[in-house]
């Protein structure tokens, strides 16, 4: 008997010791390449420094909630181009998305791009100064980009906008096709012949070339308004945070990846947000949002005396909704989550009771209607 030989119990107790051990470099290499792949992504995105077209003289920032503004720009300019009509870039769609400042509720308002508005002075591309006036709310984009329209929001609102993400077309096209398709329940037909877009009611999965029509299609369904348009937006939003947060993918790193590799690559963003960890980072606040806990709802407003095409904002509704956010009290009861995370003082709980009961007396206005994110995008059939 040659001594040396390893016997075979001890043969197969090595092997058995071994797959842990290859499982776990496996894993590791496989952690590594994700986490390096997403590290990658900070460099996907294209980002602005506002500071010197949002001057010295702002809101100030009275808690340590968070403003957003989400634009969407219809250029058509470079990979835009294939979008049908012509636009000098307007910003087609405006939502303000406040976070709390306990991580308890958020708020999206959309703001109507045919509001007239007082606008401030802006800078424009070249450095030189547009003087403000009367306009339309969605030329603000047109004169000084993004940062225009967080100058104009600020002004508008007495509201600090701390960030601004900005998604074209083609962006928004690829974030719904990363996602297999988002899918929604259309309320009524919509046809309309000189754009092509027609949509049969009832719940169906659009792609993303489906999604942008059916986010921006205003004639042949309703009675054609921009607050019609605003309605569909808000409900596909929340079947984009519905899907977004859905286990199916979160916790699928292909899918997760494709879905922030397709978003990095089409935003613009400020460079306060110009990263993916400073993006994980609203992430987070996000996550400690129930479904229910976050609403959609639209700048109150009425028909302008001086064209009936346009609207002016409701007063003084639309005041106290901006003094809500301002106070960081809620449009609608807050359903006491234990995942709240304080972030200026106080236990989760604590935090989330005062939002509940601030918010009670905020959503007694009948005048400011929110739709929540986890109303059933489509019912069970």
């Amino acid at each position: 008997m040659n001594d040396s030989a390893v016997p075979p119990e001890a043969g197969r107790v090595r092997r058995r010791l071994m797959w842990p051990i290859v499982l776990l470099t496996l894993t590791v290499l496989v952690a590594g390449s994700v986490f390096w792949g997403y590290r990658s992504l900070s460099g996907n995105i294209d980002t602005i420094d506002p500071s010197a077209g949002l001057g010295d003289v702002r809101p100030a920032k009275e808690n340590e909630s968070m403003n957003i503004l989400l634009v969407g720009s219809d250029s058509r300019e470079g990979a835009n181009s294939s979008v049908g009509g012509e636009s000098p870039g307007l910003a087609d769609t405006t939502i303000l998305l406040h976070l709390s400042a306990d991580n308890s509720w958020a708020t999206g308002v959309s703001i109507p791009r045919d509001s007239m508005v007082q606008m401030p002075d802006c800078l424009e591309s070249d450095g030189s100064t547009h003087a403000g006036g009367l306009r339309q709310f969605n030329q603000a984009y047109v004169i000084g980009g993004p940062v225009c329209v967080q100058r104009t929001v600020e002004s508008l609102t007495d509201l600090h906008i701390d960030h601004f993400v900005v998604v074209d077309f083609s962006g928004f096209q690829q974030m719904v096709d990363s996602l297999g398709g988002i899918t929604v329940d259309v309320a009524e037909p919509i046809s309309d012949p000189d754009s092509k877009i027609y949509f049969d009611t009832g719940c169906q999965t659009l792609d993303g070339e489906q999604a942008l029509d059916y986010v921006r299609v205003r004639h042949g369904v309703g009675n054609g308004s921009d607050l019609g348009r605003i309605e569909r937006q808000q409900q596909f939003l929340a079947a984009v945070v519905q899907q977004v947060t859905s286990k199916g993918t979160l916790l699928n790193p292909v899918t997760l990846y494709q879905f922030l590799d397709a978003a990095t690559s089409t935003v613009t963003t400020d460079t306060g947000i110009g990263s993916i960890q400073a993006m994980a980072g609203i992430a987070v606040r996000a996550r400690a949002v129930g479904l229910n806990n976050i609403n959609f709802t639209t700048v109150p407003v009425e028909a302008w005396p001086q064209d009936p095409n346009r609207v002016q904002w409701q007063e003084p509704t639309a005041a106290d909704l901006w003094e809500s956010l301002a106070s960081d009290t809620s449009l609608t009861p807050v359903e006491v989550s234990p995942s709240a995370e304080p972030t200026n003082g106080g236990t989760p709980s604590e935090q989330t009771a005062d939002a509940a009961g601030s918010s009670a007396s905020a959503s007694a206005s009948p005048s400011i209607s929110a739709r929540t994110a986890d109303t059933p995008v489509c019912s069970a059939s």
